[in-house]
């Protein structure tokens, strides 16, 4: 059984494709300790989401309290503050750790509405490797805005040794918003087979 928690809905990033930052919830209306305590043991895979999970004061005895939960932990993250993944990769190294990466450079920075998003989300990623992080990754939602670079962040991937995992570009209650679209499909099909042909 998998199941994904959604810490927060604060968030210090202003994407393009998801306006959950303009609706932020007080620390004390978040999901709890006690609450988190109720969950069985025996999950597949526990994704703890927001929102941005670092800003959660909590996130190391949540941790503490969910790794033992599930045979997967895995932690979806902006990667602004990766600092504060890091004791949380020394004590479990073998939580999952996906840091949202939309772009190289400006272009990360735009889509994601973060200043100097690319440079604290690599240089964050390799602190994490350094740490001792054995599921690494970033993330990236294919749209039309970052296609022409889907093959660079495949290659940064590779020269970190990390996955990179992906997902189209698509709509969620928790965005609040529904108006995400794929203009040229055709075009982000054809982009995303040179990954497939680089990778046989």
């Amino acid at each position: 059984m998998d199941l994904s928690i959604i810490l927060t809905y604060r968030c210090n990033s202003k994407c393009s494709m998801c306006y959950i930052w303009k609706y932020p919830t007080q620390p004390n209306y978040e999901i709890d300790l006690k609450i988190l305590e109720k969950l069985p043991d025996g999950f597949d895979y526990l994704n703890l989401t927001g929102g941005e999970p670092t800003l959660r004061e909590d996130l190391m005895e949540i941790c503490d309290l969910l790794y033992p939960k599930a045979k997967t932990l895995e932690i979806s993250t902006n990667g602004l503050n990766a600092e504060r993944l890091i004791p949380i990769i020394k004590k479990y190294p073998d939580i999952k750790i996906r840091i949202s990466l939309e772009g190289i450079g400006y272009t990360n920075d735009i889509i994601r509405g973060e200043k100097d998003g690319y440079l604290k989300k690599t240089e964050g990623m390799k602190k994490l490797i350094e740490a001792g992080g054995c599921d690494l990754g970033f993330a990236t939602t294919f749209q039309d805005e970052n296609i022409d670079q889907i093959l660079e962040i495949f290659n940064l991937t590779q020269n970190l040794n990390i996955e990179m995992a992906t997902s189209a570009l698509h709509n969620a209650f928790q965005f609040h918003k529904n108006d995400n679209t794929l203009y040229n499909r055709i075009r982000i099909a054809k982009k995303n087979r040179r990954i497939n042909y680089t990778n046989a």
